[in-house]
């Protein structure tokens, strides 16, 4: 499990973000950062309720 986002990007072909136990999508690391539900996780912004908890 790798943390480090610069070593994930450059090295994965696929990577899965989880957020509160649950996937909450995966894809190329291009898609992973153009992912609007990564972005608001990652900034704070997406409620429980917003990913279908």
């Amino acid at each position: 499990c790798e943390h480090d986002m610069a070593v994930v990007f450059t090295t994965a072909r696929t990577i899965t973000v989880m957020h509160q136990g649950r996937v909450l999508t995966a894809g190329t690391p291009d898609e992973i950062r153009r992912n609007p539900d990564v972005q608001k996780v990652y900034l704070g912004e997406l409620e429980e309720e917003e990913l279908g908890a």
